[in-house]
């Protein structure tokens, strides 16, 4: 897969383009770490372009060189799977978050200041990366795909 491919929201499938993997020390601790694709081996990051006044979550290699892809994952609730914030390094002031908080298939994530509103609470189970109960995080199909 290519540098660049967005991540976008889809259903769940149970193939590897929906398993990710974390550094499960750094988990809860507020220290960064990189959420890696299964599939590709790739890094959560950032685009370098803004769109539309955000950035857009994407897969690339993992390297760093712009300092983006060091992720923060913040336990809000031990006792709610589903209320995990991902957040980007340690300013604590961007998150991953569903574009408009839309529940659509395809709908790509950005990073957007941290707000705590549901578009922005996350579970990670079994290595599936869930928003709130119902979707999947994948890596979309085709890049580029026509806006």
């Amino acid at each position: 897969m290519d540098n660049g491919a967005h991540i976008v929201q889809e259903r769940c499938h149970g193939e590897f383009r929906q398993a990710w993997l974390i550094d499960v020390d750094h988990l809860g601790s507020n220290t960064p770490t990189q959420i890696v694709s299964v599939a590709s081996g790739k890094c959560v990051s950032v685009s370098d372009t803004k769109y539309e006044g955000y950035y857009i979550l994407v897969q690339e290699d993992c390297d760093d060189d712009r300092g983006v892809q060091k992720w923060r994952i913040t336990i809000e609730d031990s006792l709610n799977p589903y209320n995990v914030i991902i957040g980007l390094g340690e300013a604590n002031d961007k998150c991953a978050d569903v574009r408009g908080g839309k529940r659509t298939v395809g709908t790509r994530l950005i990073l957007w200041r941290c707000n705590g509103v549901d578009n922005q609470s996350w579970g990670m189970y079994d290595r599936v990366w869930r928003h709130v109960d119902i979707d999947c995080l994948d890596c979309e199909r085709e890049w580029p795909r026509a806006e």
